[in-house]
């Protein structure tokens, strides 16, 4: 067999399926050697925007970020193109490729959104008062969401959550300057539960979109649920109204959020409910009997969902199960 014989029949044997042996360029190694590189030189270009912002010119700003947002958009586009364009990207045989374009059109959304911020600062129009602070959300927004059409991951999933939330945060800055405190909690539920009833259908990874869903939730709930905690005192006003509030959204939260992850849902329902929970009763407890009382309250609810999940697991497990898991020999 001659040497070219033998690379040949090399290379065929390392593409078989099951092979443990592949050629070094459809490995992970490229693919983390280039995201290393990208990570490098976005903290560069970051830390030469950061200390020269505020001398740069209108004009100057919307150069550096349309340059690179039409880079990172371009070079996506071409990885697209040798790949077969969507259809051809989203064969498993190009996911290296995929994963690319969708780190590409991740990076390019918020840019995409700072271009137009930039716009309306230069027109004075990006201001907490004003309406217009919500758009470079949206037209970032809309870019995530295209990114994640053309390559589904990961990343683009990320990328729509983190746009969704700049438009979520900026929506609910403008009703802050017009409208009661208590409208804010509202707001945030409504769009954690409009993000929890779309993303994760229309979305990649599923469970991703549903763990992000809660967090936001949380993270936006949480705060004015625990308000004053560790020293309790008299809140009035809005601030009362929307601590309140607070506390029963994430015990309906709670409440939903287990009933679903007992029906089959993923674990980010439990993990998610069981926060709430948590933060509902330390809330409620805290404020009408202090931190100590707060912690033990949050305790003997801990201890009653445990045993609410392992009643819901016995149930819904087959007849025997756990009995048969527990005393069968091990599978050689």
């Amino acid at each position: 067999m001659t040497t070219t014989e033998s690379r040949t029949t090399a290379a065929v044997t390392s593409a078989e399926p099951g092979s443990t042996h592949r050629p070094w360029q459809e490995g992970p190694l490229p693919e983390i050697i280039g995201y290393v590189g990208a990570a490098l030189v976005a903290s560069a270009g970051l830390n030469f925007v950061s200390q020269s912002w505020e001398d740069w010119n209108t004009t100057v700003r919307l150069s550096v970020i349309g340059v690179a947002a039409a880079l990172l958009c371009s070079a996506g586009l071409i990885i697209m193109g040798f790949a077969g364009w969507r259809s051809g990207l989203q064969s498993e045989h190009h996911a290296n490729r995929r994963r690319l374009v969708a780190v590409l059109f991740a990076l390019t959304a918020p840019l995409v959104g700072a271009f137009a911020a930039v716009i309306l600062d230069a027109q004075g129009r990006f201001t907490e008062a004003s309406p217009w602070i919500i758009l470079p959300g949206v037209v970032a927004l809309v870019a995530a969401l295209a990114g994640a059409w053309c390559a589904p991951g990961t990343m683009t999933t990320l990328a729509v959550a983190g746009m969704g939330a700049w438009v979520a945060l900026a929506t609910s800055i403008v009703v802050a300057e017009n409208q009661p405190e208590w409208w804010i909690p509202i707001l945030s539920t409504a769009f954690g539960a409009l993000w929890l009833a779309a993303a994760p259908r229309l979305l990649a990874n599923p469970t991703l979109s549903e763990s992000l869903g809660m967090a936001w939730l949380l993270v936006t709930l949480g705060p004015a649920a625990v308000t004053d905690l560790a020293e309790p005192v008299v809140i009035t006003g809005d601030q009362a109204i929307a601590a309140w509030l607070s506390r029963g959204i994430l015990v309906v939260l709670a409440a939903v959020a287990l009933t679903l992850f007992a029906r089959g849902a993923s674990g980010a329902w439990a993990v998610g409910g069981v926060i709430a929970a948590v933060l509902a009763s330390m809330g409620l407890a805290g404020q009408t009997l202090g931190w100590v009382a707060a912690l033990l309250v949050s305790g003997v609810v801990l201890l009653a969902l445990s045993g609410l999940l392992l009643a819901l697991r016995r149930r819904t497990s087959p007849e025997g199960a756990e009995d048969k898991v527990a005393t069968s020999d091990p599978v050689p």
